[in-house]
């Protein structure tokens, strides 16, 4: 039975699609579909041909009444079997060649993608990468493989509190002397203690203020060796005044660092793609000398208003604590204690003892030999006794001390004493305490240092880049997202499962693309186009509503 040709082939030109299936075009239905390849006036095809033969899909090949030299210019064509169906078979256009005058042989491949686009169902599987629903800090967090090069600090500040300083005394004995502010043992800054911590402000309002702190602080410390208490005190430190406490101060000082908001910018440059504003990109470090801490703007609840709290504890080892508020998922009102940062290692103050003094009371004989003039200095005298003079052993030539004394036996050992306060009158004074390597205390530089960290703003611009083309690393079972962006979407599946109703061969080609990763577009006139004409990135956002 003879059946007349009915099949219709449309040529375009300047269709923004080929075989690598690096883009193809997003539609929302059959219709929109329709609407761009056969609607629209004037019609988007060069050539609409009628009544033509049966065209054989897998033949992939067809003959045009048209001159070669007109379809030159053409890269796509869709074909229409009219007699059997509706559908329209999508292809790209692979060669063209010269038949006669009047007629050209076109060469296709068809367009898996979107001959079958309708007749396709996306599965769940693992997808590697892919433009994601939602983009705002902290949404987006999976590891990517693209490195972000060198960290550089782009912004410092630090805390108002560490300008003055006191020296904390921790004694086992009490001994009040002046106006200080002593504090007995108990609990003591949130800390029950068995010794008197007292704290001596040092640095004043001015420099005449500073240097009576210091004075009286050094009074209390004569009057300490003075009265051979020295072995009383456990410690003495520096410590930042504002963290100091007082008799009345049972628990622990703290300050509240002033809010302060997450760091989006990367030098002139603001990024489209709010990942780049997340560790490791972006990030705040702190350090504050001993230790250092790494915090994560997104871990904030709320990135742009990020709270630490500071906290001083006053006892032998004085320490500060910089904690976090509303970090990682902790919302306790006293803040994120598992992952403070704790600043330690404030100097200790050296001070000199009279080491002739300590062995005196130590030894027990201070009163005796104040009695006979060596206490002050011992030189050129006798001891005289009935023995010594019998012997004849002991003489002023023979014996370098200030004692007088009557009676053999205690001549003797009264011998030995001297010359034991000789060699302690002698000794250099002992260093208690000494410290040298907290330059940072003394230049009044030891301070929490809060450091906006962040890549290069040329490194941002080319991740930037990488991430509007290829979406972010995804590593998830799920439905590929194909349409959630206003502009393209890229999907890189691992392992595509499809439900179709299409040969298996073809299924498996479109399983292959979408493993091989495919950018889906919905504005069709700028395919492959990521920048503006300024050359600045396009807004890609996730459509409102």
């Amino acid at each position: 039975m003879y059946i007349a040709p009915n099949t219709t082939i449309k040529l375009y030109s300047g269709v923004p699609l080929d075989n690598t299936y690096t883009h193809t075009l997003w539609f929302d239905n059959l219709t929109a579909q329709n609407t761009y390849f056969h609607g629209g006036t004037p019609s988007r095809a060069k050539y609409t041909l009628a009544n033509n033969s049966y065209q054989r899909v897998e033949k992939g090949k067809m003959r045009i009444a048209k001159p070669s030299d007109n379809v030159y210019d053409c890269n796509y064509l869709a074909f229409q079997n009219t007699n059997y169906g509706n559908k329209w078979f999508y292809a790209f256009i692979t060669g063209v060649e010269y038949v006669n005058n009047e007629t050209t042989e076109i060469t296709f491949e068809i367009d898996s993608m979107q001959t079958y686009l309708f007749d396709m169902t996306l599965q769940e599987c693992f997808v590697e990468r892919e433009h994601s629903q939602t983009d705002e800090v902290g949404d987006n967090l999976q590891p990517e493989p693209i490195d972000g090069g060198d960290m550089i600090c782009a912004d410092t500040f630090r805390l108002g509190w560490f300008d003055k300083y006191c020296v904390i005394v921790n004694t086992s004995r009490y001994k009040p002397m002046g106006q200080q502010s002593y504090i007995y043992g108990g609990l003591i800054g949130g800390l029950v203690q068995g010794m008197s911590p007292i704290c001596f402000k040092i640095d004043g309002d001015s420099s005449t203020e500073t240097q009576q702190n210091v004075d009286n602080f050094l009074d209390y410390l004569d009057t300490i060796c003075d009265a051979n208490d020295q072995d009383n005190v456990i410690s003495l430190c520096m410590f930042p005044w504002n963290y100091a406490v007082l008799a009345s101060d049972s628990a622990p000082k703290h300050s509240a660092v002033t809010s302060f908001s997450i760091n989006t910018g990367f030098g002139s440059y603001t990024p489209k793609n709010k990942k780049l504003l997340t560790y490791p990109y972006n990030y705040l470090g702190v350090d504050c000398g001993n230790n250092e801490a790494l915090y994560r703007y997104e871990w904030f609840d709320d990135p742009t208003d990020i709270n630490f709290d500071t906290v001083g504890v006053v006892s032998a080892n004085p320490q500060i604590s910089l904690i976090p508020k509303d970090y990682n998922g902790n919302t306790f009102a006293k803040g994120n204690y598992s992952e403070k940062l704790v600043m330690d290692g404030f100097p200790q103050v050296g001070f000199a003892i009279d080491s002739f003094k300590e062995w005196l009371a130590n030894n027990g004989v201070a009163s005796i030999l104040k009695g006979v003039g060596v206490v002050g200095g011992m030189a050129g005298a006798a001891v005289v006794g009935a023995n010594a003079l019998t012997s004849g052993a002991i003489t002023a030539s023979a014996m370098s001390t200030g004692l007088i004394i009557n009676g053999a036996s205690g001549a003797l050992s009264l011998v030995s004493i001297a010359n034991s306060a000789m060699v302690a009158r002698n000794a250099p004074s002992q260093q208690h305490n000494v410290n040298s390597g907290e330059i940072d205390c003394a230049d009044r530089q030891k301070n929490f240092y809060f450091k906006r960290m962040q890549i290069t703003e040329e490194r941002a611009k080319v991740i930037d880049d990488y991430f509007s083309m290829f979406g972010y690393a995804c590593n998830r079972v799920k439905k590929p997202d194909r349409s959630v962006r206003l502009h393209w979407n890229y999907v890189k599946t691992r392992g595509c499962t499809i439900i179709g109703k299409a040969p298996s061969d073809e299924i498996r080609k479109v399983c292959k693309i979408y493993d091989n990763g495919i950018t889906f577009w919905k504005d069709y006139v700028n395919v492959g186009i990521y920048h503006n004409p300024d050359g600045t990135l396009i807004d890609n956002p996730a459509p409102v509503g």
